[in-house]
């Protein structure tokens, strides 16, 4: 188990110098000049002289092999940068707005993917029956309908009409847990309904199949309760293509919150980088990318010991 989780990090590790690699040099490729960024807010036309000051200034006007190695140093000195826009320290901006998206992103993928484990073992056990083929239902149109429509629907039923809960905006647990519970609802629940039905379809799949199995005839033979057999011996069988599927999700979810961010006034890390693509941000776009596939690493990496774990013979193969 030791070398397995060895060789985990290491490939983790690996891959997060191929994405950093990726990510600056097809962020370098989009066109537009962000010194005409930096010079937009005077007045006029930037002059030729002006640009390439700014340019010269900004570390632009370098080979791309030496501008990534510079970026990539101050990587691995954990530091960021700093926005060529609004001149602030990333290292200290990116968290801040990785933790107000990762307010949204945690409980929708806890509630969602828990969610989804529940009402796909109760599918299973009931198959072919009435709850099954409701459950089957649901699951597909929770997973056909875009998030933002999903969205918009419960700003207009649960803020617009009841008036329940605020339209938008952000809201910090230190003014109420009343008031941030209220603004942090419509959005957490906008971006579960996916994981949600994702993750129901595929416990569905992976009970039935298990369920299948000569060791749960077995079980029931020996005359343990239903109850026992389909939690301690089917669906922990079943959970380690699930777990790996969770994880997907939660990567899927970091950008597909850029969509309930935008819809909910949310300023976290999706709408930062839209700004930042706008603007032709190169710093903030190359930060925020490399962020995400730390988090989708590591969400990985932690994946692949959780299915070792469930399942010896995968750390063995």
């Amino acid at each position: 188990m030791t070398s397995y989780f060895v060789k985990r990090v290491v490939a983790g590790i690996t891959s997060l110098f191929a994405v950093s690699f990726c990510i600056f040099f097809l962020i370098h490729l989009l066109p537009g000049n962000p010194a005409y960024a930096v010079l937009g807010g005077r007045q006029g036309v930037p002059t030729a002289e002006q640009v390439a000051i700014v340019t010269e200034k900004l570390g632009l006007d370098r080979p791309i092999l030496v501008q990534y190695g510079r970026w990539l140093w101050r990587i691995l000195h954990l530091d960021l940068g700093e926005s060529y826009i609004q001149n602030v320290s990333l290292s200290q901006e990116i968290p801040k707005r990785l933790s107000r998206t990762m307010e949204l992103v945690l409980p929708a993928l806890i509630i969602g993917t828990s969610m989804g484990i529940l009402l796909g073992v109760l599918s299973a056990t009931r198959r072919g029956r009435v709850p099954d083929f409701m459950l089957t239902v649901l699951s597909l149109v929770g997973y056909s309908i875009p998030v933002f429509v999903v969205g918009a629907g419960l700003v207009i039923v649960f803020a617009l009409q009841m008036k329940l809960v605020p339209t938008s905006g952000y809201v910090r647990l230190s003014t109420g847990l009343g008031p941030f519970l209220r603004a942090h609802i419509l959005p957490v629940v906008a971006l579960s309904l996916a994981p949600m039905a994702t993750t129901l379809r595929m416990t569905r799949s992976c009970t039935l199949e298990t369920l299948g199995s000569d060791y749960i005839r077995t079980a029931r033979a020996k005359g343990l309760r239903e109850g026992i057999v389909v939690a301690k011996h089917a669906l922990r069988s079943a959970l380690p293509p699930i777990v790996t599927m969770i994880g997907l999700l939660a990567g899927r979810m970091i950008g597909g919150s850029i969509i309930v961010e935008s819809l909910f006034n949310w300023p976290g890390l999706g709408v930062y980088t839209l700004q930042a693509v706008g603007t032709h941000d190169y710093p903030v776009i190359q930060a925020v990318a490399l962020v995400v596939a730390v988090f989708f690493v590591s969400v990985n990496v932690l994946v692949d010991l959780a299915c070792g774990w469930l399942d010896p013979r995968i750390a063995y193969e």
